[in-house]
């Protein structure tokens, strides 16, 4: 073949040319390429790597070798900022300005007020109520399960305000079908007693320590007898009674919170723990009804009563 390099010259293409063995305009043809020789299995025999590497004469080694750096999308040319965002000017003094009275005054660590008791929301909520308004609130209690054996709720009966208050146990049969406390035998009883000592059942105030009739007229359980004492406690507080009369046992554990029997306790003067009032205690009438020999010591209680404070307005 004919020196093609005029013709590559002509066209403007540079041909590819060793540098140790530049091509010449005389060359009269180009260097055929090798043949291709199928590459010989690998020995199994380790060969030692050379220490070093020789390159040919005026070849630049590849270690030298710079490559141009990649340009990305991410090294587009951002524009220079001279000065920081205003936002980034802002003064420490203005945040805490804006903030300082969302902090709290000292490092003291916040603790959150206790919840209150639902039973003593609902006792002071009943110490607030005047006369009509408590006796309302006993009509409507369903806050025990007393509420579904009564017929009508048993408040209570007599002069308000009393110098004396009775407090009986609970109300009983004929009690719960009138609405009032001692209607009975019982009753009739109590009523004998207090003439025996010149007084009239209207110039007293009669109660029980809870305000609906108990199943088969058994004593009223604890739990009955912790929700009917905000009643108790508001009527005596409305009452103002200056003695009060606890005739039975469940009267005794209600307002003196003592399991002591009525014959260590009675004919003594005890004292309501929150008013400070003279307390007498003495038999319940239906025990008397049994037991007709402890008339008598009845009969010692109500002159004990009297000379204490004369239940006379």
């Amino acid at each position: 073949m004919s020196n093609p390099l005029p013709y590559l010259d002509a066209l403007g293409i540079t041909p590819w040319q060793r540098r140790d063995k530049p091509l010449s305009s005389a060359a009269t043809h180009l260097e055929e390429p090798a043949p291709v020789v199928a590459a010989e299995a690998p020995s199994t025999t380790a060969t030692a790597l050379p220490t070093s590497v020789s390159h040919p004469q005026n070849e630049t080694p590849v270690s030298t070798l710079v490559a141009p750096p990649l340009k990305t999308h991410f090294q587009e040319e951002m524009p220079a900022l001279d000065a920081p965002p205003d936002y980034l000017n802002i003064p420490d003094t203005a945040f805490d300005d804006r903030f300082e009275p969302l902090l709290p005054e000292d490092d003291e660590p916040y603790v959150p007020e206790p919840m209150l008791d639902p039973k003593q929301v609902r006792a002071q909520n009943i110490q607030q109520l005047d006369w009509a308004g408590l006796q309302k609130t006993v009509e409507d209690c369903r806050d025990c399960a007393l509420h579904t054996h009564r017929t009508q709720t048993v408040f209570g009966v007599g002069a308000v305000p009393a110098r004396w208050l009775i407090v009986g146990e609970a109300p009983g049969h004929d009690e719960d079908l009138q609405g009032e406390p001692f209607v009975g035998r019982a009753g009739q009883l109590l009523n004998a007693m207090l003439q025996a000592v010149g007084v009239k059942r209207e110039q007293v105030y009669i109660a029980n320590t809870v305000k609906c009739r108990p199943p088969q007229n058994r004593n009223p359980e604890a739990l009955e007898m912790e929700t009917c004492a905000p009643y108790l406690q508001r009527q005596i507080a409305l009452i103002q009674p200056q003695l009060i009369v606890l005739i039975g046992r469940v009267a005794v554990q209600q307002i003196l919170h003592s399991e002591e029997a009525i014959g260590r306790l009675r004919g003594t003067l005890h004292q309501h723990a929150e008013t400070g009032t003279p307390v007498i205690v003495s038999y319940h009438p239906a025990y008397l009804l049994r037991r007709p020999t402890e008339k008598a010591k009845t009969w010692l209680d109500l002159q004990l009563a009297y000379r204490t404070v004369t239940p006379l307005k």
